[in-house]
């Protein structure tokens, strides 16, 4: 979750796939609380399963619909970004870097937190390694410090923007 003064960063495609599942949250909510009125018929709620079960559920699509309005209210477009006057590492970039150690080059596309996939190399523009990487240009060297691994130095090959 982020904090309360966090951006959040969205592609067009993450924006629209939450947007329906914001559509399909007002369904699902109208459809539980049809069931906890017809729970609420049979008699007394203390002991009501079926009831407290439907009041559950509706609590877990309310927390979920708050979650994604809150993405979606401090959703800032990453496909909108003008990079035409910065050559740097910033989000919705894939930076191109060599570990200068092992010559090894290795391609790490800089999204938001819901768009992150540290698998394929889809790196949070939140992460500890986008951060160190955040404003680096062709050419610039990091020195990358992870926890309980020995450091190493990457270069900046390229940095290519993902939109427009």
């Amino acid at each position: 979750m982020t904090n309360s003064s966090q951006t959040v960063f969205l592609t067009k495609a993450t924006k629209e796939r939450l947007e329906k599942r914001m559509a399909e949250l007002q369904k699902e909510k109208t459809a539980v609380s049809k069931e906890i009125g017809i729970a609420a018929d049979h008699g007394d709620l203390k002991e009501n399963a079926e009831y407290h079960a439907a009041r559950e559920k509706q609590g877990n699509l309310m927390a979920e619909e708050a979650r994604l309005m809150e993405f979606l209210s401090k959703g800032h477009l990453i496909d909108d970004i003008d990079y035409s006057n910065d050559d740097s590492i910033r989000v919705g970039k894939k930076a191109i870097l060599l570990n200068v150690e092992t010559d090894e080059e290795i391609e790490y596309t800089i999204l938001g937190e819901l768009e992150a996939d540290p698998a394929k190399n889809i790196l949070s523009v939140n992460a500890p390694l986008c951060r160190s990487l955040l404003g680096k240009c062709e050419g610039d060297t990091i020195i990358v410090r992870p926890p309980r691994k020995k450091p190493y130095e990457l270069e900046v090959l390229e940095v290519i923007p993902l939109f427009n």
